[in-house]
């Protein structure tokens, strides 16, 4: 459920404490609302108990709730269910000396609440039973020092005894007929061993237990204000308050049986605020508490005076007047249960020590407006401060009260604008006043402010109107920075202005006209911070301006050019707070380093910047105030939940006095303390387990097959199954004073090698734990201000295996694997004398067998070879055998050969397949064997085109003539084939010599193939040649020119080689030579 408290910011009320004199004082409350809408069941509180594990219990009208900080469990009557609450009106709540819990209610009787089963059982009154509860409408409950329980109820006072669960009375008070028959309110058991009981109508009645003695007070007979007793109550000092129904207050003077009344008076706002007096407390600081049907008031029990909150109709005050409960918890928090208007939260751990300063136009010479840009303190120690449109004001903290100054427009020498941006008070004594519009100094014995101005017709004057910076140098000269037109300085003295802009020409001027903050280092350095554009640090000496800006490559610079602020420490680091992150300048090195919420800031916009007595820097920021220990790295950040007024904060408003107190300012007024008189929260949070799920269903207690037998609050052991995988526990740290912000680390011991620490996260899933084990899941907690429970609270965790895994299961193999294992013996011990007897055939056989394999093997590798080599060259076959590739190479001079048939198309379109196939097949075959004759790798055949090159793999000397002699061969082929064959082929070959490169290509039915313009040429020479003859370059021509006649064709054109000499080969002469050796 997510948490969705109204955060009611700050109750200003007059509190009138009269020492001597009237003097009126601001004192800031803080509440916070739960509502219905947070998961309250209905929203009229009539009790409040934390109990011993650390839950709140919050009765009201329509159920029981149990609240750990986020989320409310609510207990109802269900009429199917005789182990549910017996009602839904609760009225009362105990938890005895055994932690059992007590509850009441209107109509249904006692409940006692079994923590492990999360049942209840009744206690209702039964006609029949003398020894039942009296009635069964419980109007209180209380513990004796004897653990004996007191209830009271609407029929008289019952005695519980918890070890048999049965119901009687007080002797003496069953013969009291005034008390027999009285409708009983309260009761309480003070001090000196009385019991006192409230009744409606009857007034309060005294029992002595040991005198057995009852005495009746009422209005006819003593100085009690009213027989209607609502409530009572006995403080630490042993005084005993009795809250009336019309009567107001009373106090019980034992010595003198008197009572003191305190009763509303019109007119008197120091009377109480009612005469119905519904509840009473007093918390751990003294604080006497009493709320009434109008309204809460705090009692002066020494003065008799009261302070009253009363509900104004304003968001900021308590949610009802009708103040029905009243409660402080053990981290501190101040509950408050009103009827009809849920529960009010006061937190004031820190609270306290925070002074707010808010407008409240009710009250007189409160500060003017609450949007605070500017603070400075002069030396009368009034505090000064600057808002944004509410002008000027002047804290006296003699008097606590504000002055207002601001803009007259019928007055020249008020101030100029009402908008202040920054305040500076130098070091003589004059206040100077950053605006809008101008620059003001104040003269404190005028009271007249001179104002200072952009003048476009003088050059002495102020560079621009907007006022950003002020600043008074080791000489007594004022900077002033402006928005956006420069840095002046100003001598106080003759009022001469001297101005720094940026000049685009002079890498030594200032970088730009942005100004929003300046600083004077114990160097004498003045730093500039502009807006965009980093740092400038100015050396009066030389008059020069140097730059520090952001680098995103290097981590030791700033990490922002937007500089808001500027100041150093009493070590001499200089800090920068930037709009992303605070930066820490070492002058030794020249180099920052950053902090952001990486390291724990509550905020990278840094706007105030003070150091306070320990060396800790205080930081206001968009999110909080925070106190940052430079040393640990460590930040405590202090918000709304610590009694802030906001935690938003602004520009140049923050201060610190000469005695230590610092003063921030913000969106919704200004915050003042002492950094020594914060103390955090010293309540150590405990730990407890709300939730366990499987597989994102709630596990029900004692429900079929459930894993839980009790609350998993009260669990210390969960057994699941292998099939239980995926689980889920939910937690909380019970501190209420800002539980979203409680810290939690967890392990799963077994399984996590370290703690997981997940911040203000309060759930972890597991789905990967390894059935069979066990594991112990522990879970820490801390407050808001970092203090661990370390003890934590824990649960051990079982995860049964599955059945083939258990111990059983596992004996059952090992059984069966031994008796398999004797079986198995015994057979190989047999086996062992026959296999002996067949080793030796087995021997000559596997001999035998391995022989025919290895003959087997060494045929099918000569097979293998065989196609290998048929598909490749034989050196080729021979790398990729050896290599498993080839390297592609190149030959600086191959002859490539191409042939091709005349009109192949149309003569093949007059065959079968068959027929074609055979024609092709028996002319190739003789081709191929021609190659072999003369050493020449034939490529590849494409259709009725055969491709052969002479030179490769292996080169050789004569490789041109060998190509025109397989020509020539492969021609005389055709033409004797031709004589006899029923189909006359016509051929073309060309030739040409020149480089290429050879490879294989392909992984599947790879090829030796040739690429370059050599072959592109040899291709051409084929088709640019005649039938029966062998068309050849000159290139060949050169190469064969010796031995054979080449007969000139003269150029003939070639598609993207141009002209090209052409030969043919002589046949008469070829044929005379065919023979030779080559």
């Amino acid at each position: 459920m997510t948490q969705t408290l109204k955060l009611i910011t700050v109750i200003s009320v007059i509190i009138l404490f009269w020492f001597g004199s009237a003097i009126a004082q601001n004192k800031s409350v803080r509440f916070e609302q739960l509502t219905t809408a947070d998961g309250l069941s209905q929203s009229t509180v009539n009790d409040i108990l934390q109990d011993s594990r650390g839950f709140l219990w919050f009765a009201t009208e329509d159920g029981l709730n149990r609240y750990d900080g986020y989320e409310f469990k609510v207990y109802r009557n269900n009429p199917n269910d005789s182990f549910s609450i017996s009602g839904n009106q609760i009225t009362t709540i105990l938890e005895d000396k055994n932690n059992s819990i007590w509850v009441g209610t209107r109509g249904g009787g006692l409940n006692h609440f079994d923590r492990e089963k999360e049942q209840f059982t009744r206690f209702t009154h039964d006609i029949d039973n003398k020894k039942s509860i009296s009635n069964n409408y419980v109007t209180d409950l209380y513990e004796d020092e004897f653990g004996v329980i007191l209830v009271a109820t609407q029929s008289g006072l019952n005695i519980l005894n918890p070890n048999t669960n049965t119901f009687s009375v007080f002797t003496e008070m069953d013969k009291n007929s005034a008390l027999q028959n009285a409708r009983i309110t309260t009761i309480t058991n003070d001090s000196k061993n009385f019991i006192w009981i409230g009744t409606v109508e009857n007034g309060l009645f005294r029992f002595n237990r040991e005198t057995g003695e009852i005495r009746n007070y009422v209005v006819q007979n003593s100085s009690i204000s009213d027989n209607w007793i609502v409530t009572l109550y006995e403080d630490k000092l042993g005084a005993l308050w009795v809250g009336t129904q019309s009567g107001g207050l009373n106090k019980f003077d034992a010595a003198n049986d008197q009572f003191t009344n305190y009763s509303s008076v019109k007119k008197n706002i120091s009377s109480i605020s009612n005469n119905w007096v519904l509840s009473m407390y007093e918390d751990s600081r003294g604080t006497f508490w009493i709320g009434t049907l109008n309204g809460l008031n705090i009692l002066n029990r020494e003065t008799g005076e009261f302070i009253s909150f009363i509900d104004l109709n304003l968001p900021t005050n308590l949610s009802n007047n009708s103040v029905t409960s009243l409660y402080e918890d053990r981290s501190g928090v101040f509950w408050v249960g009103t009827r009809n208007g849920a529960l009010n939260k006061f937190t004031r751990s820190s609270s306290v020590s925070f002074t707010i300063h808010q407008n409240t136009p009710s009250i007189k010479n409160t500060i003017s407006d609450d949007n605070i840009w500017a603070i400075s303190e002069d030396n009368d120690k009034n505090i000064w401060v600057g808002t944004q449109g509410g002008g000027l004001n002047k804290l006296d903290k003699r008097t606590n009260q504000f002055t207002t100054y601001k803009h007259d427009l019928e007055n020249p020498e008020s101030l100029s604008n009402d908008f202040i941006n920054v305040l500076f008070y130098d070091s003589k004594e004059n206040l100077w006043i950053g605006t809008i519009d101008g620059l003001n100094k104040y003269e404190k014995e005028s009271g007249k402010f001179i104002r200072y101005k952009n003048d476009k017709s003088e050059i002495n004057s102020l560079s621009g109107n907007i006022i950003t910076a002020i600043f008074e140098d080791s000489g007594g000269i004022i900077w002033i920075g402006t928005l956006n037109n420069g840095l002046n300085t100003l001598d106080p003295d003759t009022d001469e202005i001297y101005r720094f802009e940026h000049d685009a020409r002079d890498p030594n001027s200032i970088n730009h006209n942005s100004i929003w903050s300046i600083f004077e280092d114990n160097n004498g350095f003045v730093w500039i911070g502009t807006h965009g554009f980093g740092i400038n640090r100015y050396d009066k000496a030389s008059g020069v301006f140097r730059t520090f800006k952001h680098q995103s490559d290097n981590e030791n610079s700033i990490t922002n050019n937007y500089i808001n602020v500027i100041t150093q420490d009493s070590k001499g680091y200089l800090w920068f707070g930037t709009i992303n992150g605070l930066n820490k300048f070492d002058p030794s090195t020249e180099q920052f380093t950053r902090y952001t919420t990486n390291e724990g800031l509550p905020n990278n916009v840094i706007y105030g910047i003070l150091e306070d007595y320990r060396g800790h820097i205080w930081l206001s920021t968009n999110n909080g105030i925070a106190d940052f220990n430079p040393e640990t790295g460590n930040a405590r950040v202090y918000d709304r939940g610590d009694g802030l007024p906001s935690n938003e904060y602004r520009f140049g408003a923050f201060h610190k006095s000469n005695d230590g107190t610092l003063y921030f300012g913000g969106i919704n007024g200004m915050v003042v303390f002492k950094p020594d008189s914060i103390r955090n929260n010293p309540y150590v949070p405990p730990v407890v387990i709300t939730d366990f799920q499987i597989f994102n269903q709630e596990v029900p207690i004692s429900g079929i097959n459930s894993p839980l037998k009790k609350s998993i609050t009260e669990t210390e052991e969960i057994e699941l199954t292998w099939k239980e995988e995926v689980f889920s526990f939910e937690f909380a740290g019970l501190h209420f004073a800002a539980p979203e912000e409680n810290q939690y680390k967890y392990i799963m011991e077994g399984f996590d090698q370290n703690w997981q620490n997940v911040g203000n996260r309060r759930f972890v899933s597991y789905t990967n734990l390894t059935a069979g084990n066990t594991y112990t899941f522990r879970v820490k907690a801390s407050n808001k201000d970092g203090l661990w429970n370390e003890e934590g609270t824990s649960v051990k965790l079982t995860i049964k295996p599955p059945p083939w895994k258990t111990w059983w299961a596992y004996g059952i193999y090992s059984i069966y694997t031994a008796g398999m294992l004797m079986g198995f013996i015994n057979y190989q011990i047999g086996r062992e004398r026959k296999k002996k007897e067949k080793i030796q055939k087995q021997n000559e056989e596997l001999e035998a067998l391995v022989k025919n394999r290895t003959l087997m093997l060494e045929s099918e590798k000569e097979k293998s070879d065989s196609l290998l080599y048929n598909m490749l060259p034989r050196e080729v076959a021979d790398e990729i055998k050896e290599k498993g590739a080839v390297t592609p190479r190149r030959y600086e001079e191959v002859t490539v050969l191409f042939s091709d048939f005349e009109n192949f198309t149309s003569t093949a379109a007059t065959m079968s397949a068959k027929k074609l196939v055979s024609e092709i097949n028996e002319i190739f075959e003789a081709f191929d064997n021609i190659m072999d004759k003369y050493n020449l790798e034939k490529i590849k055949t494409i259709g009725d085109a055969y491709m052969a090159a002479s030179g490769l793999p292996v080169e050789f000397e004569h490789h041109a003539m060998a190509a025109v002699k397989a020509a020539s061969e492969m021609q005389h082929f055709i033409k004797n084939r031709n004589k006899e064959a029923a189909i006359k082929w016509k051929m073309r070959i060309g030739i040409h010599t020149g480089s290429l490169i050879a490879g294989i290509v392909g992984k599947k039915k790879f090829t030796y193939d040739i690429w370059g313009s050599t072959v592109i040429l040899a291709s051409r020479m084929e088709e640019l040649g005649e039938t029966n003859k062998i068309n050849i370059s000159a290139t060949t021509c050169d190469k064969v020119k010796d031995q054979i006649e080449c007969n000139y064709r003269g150029k003939v054109a070639v598609e993207g080689q141009g002209d090209i000499d052409m030969y043919f080969i002589d046949e008469e002469a070829i044929s005379s030579i065919i023979d030779q050796d080559l």
